[in-house]
């Protein structure tokens, strides 16, 4: 499988982490490294998840956040 981050994508990543960051300092950078291991187990193990459409989902396992 291969996965795209659409521009949208990246810049929801990228708030996401401002706002865990101001929550508690290196937060939104644990935050980020998550959602990354999250993609790379939705890349490894296409198929096994959810399907909206035609997309693969999979709700991080640490954050409350989808990523499809």
């Amino acid at each position: 499988m291969i996965v795209r981050l659409l521009l949208e994508a990246r810049l929801d990543i990228f708030e996401a982490s401002r706002f865990y960051d101001r929550q508690k300092d290196g937060l939104g950078d644990y935050f980020v490294s998550c959602i990354f291991q999250d993609i790379e187990r939705l890349e490894r193990f296409a198929g096994i998840h959810q399907k909206r459409g035609n997309y693969c989902r999979l709700i991080s396992e640490r954050f409350p956040f989808m990523i499809c």
